[in-house]
């Protein structure tokens, strides 16, 4: 486990806390009245909640390689 994979280790916590109340911003912005109501504000609001979904897939995966190779569990 190299310094690296330490250091982003110990910030990647905070990314996903962050990534993830970014989507649940995204998420909320759906459900207003005035987006639902309007189908390219809809679309275009859909889009941007499946794009912060991804990052906060993606940042799990990071955090879930890292705890692996934190524990000496990693398969390669």
């Amino acid at each position: 486990f190299i310094y690296k994979d330490k250091r982003r280790l110990e910030t990647i916590e905070e990314e996903i806390k962050t990534a993830e109340a970014e989507l649940e911003r995204a998420q909320k912005e759906i459900e207003k009245p005035e987006i639902y109501a309007d189908h390219q504000k809809m679309k275009e609001s859909s889009e941007k909640a499946a794009q912060k979904q991804k990052k906060v897939d993606e940042l799990y995966g990071v955090w879930e390689d890292l705890e692996a190779k934190n524990s000496g569990s990693v398969n390669t």
